[in-house]
């Protein structure tokens, strides 16, 4: 009797290598290549809880006509990250007119999708994998120019001199959850993912808070701030930047998850 595929199987091969998932068996695929690459896989695809995009190795979003790739020590995109960028990009938020620094930049979605769209970009990372791989991403979507610097949060020199005196504007998908999920049940779904890319202390706001200090101290301050947070401290996150006017956008399933911030003229 011939040995079933798996639906995880069934799956890798059909976005890795294009075929339809009513493969039954071995015997259906027609390719010694891809046979052995099946096998070579094994191993990770029996484990139901390793994140099957890090053994594909890209995504491809049609949304935003993105290819991104990705591997273990990186961040995966969020669908709620994808549907808030879309809905920005609709607003034209951002102005067009500002610089965007996409603080936290993981793979470089975020500052990908706003340089496909005519913004000008500047991406910082604190670590180095998600840093090359921000590269990669960035030539593999052909865009020409965008600055990506290593940074915690906002404390580079080359940053700040890239800001000078412009107009700028924050897009930022920090870590944002609180470090107590670590020991609930649903954190071994995401057990292969970085940690310091998931959580940020006690309440999940650490960086956002290290955010609202290092702009305290700038001059040059960005119009407009937005962050995708978690829905239980998003409410107290806007108490941080107390110079701004705060928006709470719903992601798809209903959750306060984008905090838009901008400069309150009338203040």
């Amino acid at each position: 009797m011939k040995k079933p595929l798996t639906q995880r199987q069934r799956l890798y091969l059909k976005y890795k290598f294009g075929l339809e998932q009513n493969l039954v068996s071995l015997d259906d695929i027609g390719s010694r290549d891809i046979i052995y690459d099946l096998y070579s896989k094994d191993v990770l695809l029996s484990n139901s809880d390793y994140p099957l995009d890090y053994i594909i190795g890209e995504i491809f979003i049609p949304e935003l006509n993105i290819l991104i790739s990705v591997k273990e020590g990186v961040l995966l995109p969020r669908t709620e990250t994808i549907h808030w960028l879309q809905e920005l990009l609709k607003r034209q938020l951002p102005d067009k007119s500002d610089v965007i620094i996409d603080v936290g930049t993981g793979t470089g979605l975020i500052g990908i999708a706003y340089a496909k769209n005519g913004y000008t970009v500047v991406t910082t990372d604190l670590f180095q994998a998600p840093l090359e791989l921000a590269e990669y991403n960035r030539r593999i979507n052909n865009i020409q120019t965008m600055p990506i610097l290593q940074s915690d949060v906002l404390s580079s020199s080359k940053l700040i001199e890239i800001i000078g005196d412009t107009s700028w504007s924050i897009v930022s998908n920090l870590p944002y959850v609180p470090r107590s999920d670590m020991q609930q049940p649903t954190f071994q779904s995401i057990r292969y993912e970085p940690e310091e890319a998931i959580f940020a202390g006690v309440d999940g706001l650490d960086l956002v808070r290290t955010m609202a200090t290092q702009i305290a101290g700038l001059k040059n301050k960005p119009n407009s701030i937005i962050l995708e947070l978690d829905p239980r401290n998003i409410n107290f996150a806007t108490t941080l930047f107390p110079d701004y006017q705060a928006e709470i956008l719903n992601d798809y399933n209903g959750f306060n998850r984008l905090l838009v911030l901008k400069v309150d003229k009338l203040g």
